[in-house]
């Protein structure tokens, strides 16, 4: 059975939310939030490294899932 989303799937968004962000402009809370539920499947570095995003932010918001 295949997850509905996969990291795959997700660095593809981020590479999306990467190329169209504007400046300094925060990561969306929902990235982040489907970033956090493949951490709790998977692990926080493991996301991080294949999404290239800070491994703190992700394991603060897997904290408040």
């Amino acid at each position: 059975m295949k997850n509905e989303l996969s990291i795959d799937s997700l660095r593809r968004e981020f590479e999306k939310w990467r190329q169209a962000k504007v400046g300094n402009e925060r990561m969306p809370e929902d990235l982040v939030r489907a970033a956090a539920i493949l951490a709790e499947q998977m692990s926080v570095a493991t996301v991080a490294k294949h999404l290239n995003i800070n491994h703190t932010r992700i394991s603060h918001a897997v904290s408040l899932l």
